[in-house]
């Protein structure tokens, strides 16, 4: 399931009236969500053929972690958007799961500042794969950037293999890039066939682009380990304006 740029871009905009709700209601989760709108420089040529091009960004997330592959996160590519959601309930549970969680003991010992890391994501639109696109980069607290290997040590062991390093198609720098190949059938499989919103549990309508953007942000969630609240989302599609 592919998205236009106008698509996105609509999407992004609500994403950010649905983190100010989540803020606003004192959420577990809202403290993992700083998402802002970045607008690409002007001399971009990207503005000649997508208008008012930017992206999502999410600085300044901070993370520890153990050692590589000792637990993954589960992830759901088969069934409805409350599917492709990890639950409140469950929360406690992934939060034992979760390589972010403890500090490495060995790592600690080495460099008590490189155990901590700084992340960076950028939800960037492609014209090409028609999806969004995660690109990402980390930096240790004496501000070296961690390099490719402890990247992916940092990631959920199942999508190590899909994290590749490339040009930053807006900044020009150098980040790494969570492979898109497979985006569009996943989100196939995650967004059913009809709208959750507005104010219905059913409809013939379209899924709305900001259903998309959640459902894509539980594709990552093992990248980024930012959570999306599974009965504050459901309740936020079908109660507000696409």
């Amino acid at each position: 399931m592919s998205m236009s740029w106008e698509s996105f871009h609509a999407a992004a905009s609500a994403l950010l009236r649905f983190q100010a709700a989540l803020v606003e209601s004192n959420h577990m989760y809202a403290a993992e969500w700083n998402w802002a709108w970045e607008l690409a420089p002007p001399s971009s040529p990207l503005h000649k053929v997508l208008p008012g091009y930017g992206y999502l960004i999410s600085r300044n997330n901070v993370r520890e972690f153990v050692a590589a592959g000792t637990h993954d996160v589960p992830s759901s590519v088969d069934g409805s958007l409350e599917d492709a959601f990890v639950d409140d309930e469950d929360a406690d549970c992934l939060v034992d799961m979760d390589p972010c969680v403890v500090p490495s003991p060995s790592q600690h010992a080495s460099s008590v500042n490189h155990d901590m890391c700084m992340y960076e994501f950028h939800v960037v639109y492609s014209p090409t794969y028609k999806v969004p696109l995660l690109f990402l980069r980390g930096h240790y607290v004496d501000g070296a950037l961690v390099p490719t290997s402890v990247i992916q040590a940092h990631m959920s062991t199942f999508v190590t293999k899909f994290i590749s390093q490339d040009e930053h198609p807006v900044l020009g720098l150098p980040f790494y890039f969570l492979h898109p190949c497979e985006t569009a059938s996943c989100l196939s499989l995650l967004v059913p066939s009809a709208t959750l919103s507005p104010s219905t549990t059913s409809s013939s309508t379209a899924p709305c682009p900001l259903q998309h953007l959640l459902a894509w942000l539980t594709l990552v969630q093992p990248c980024t380990h930012i959570r999306v609240p599974v009965p504050f989302a459901i309740s936020y599609l079908r109660s507000s304006p696409p």
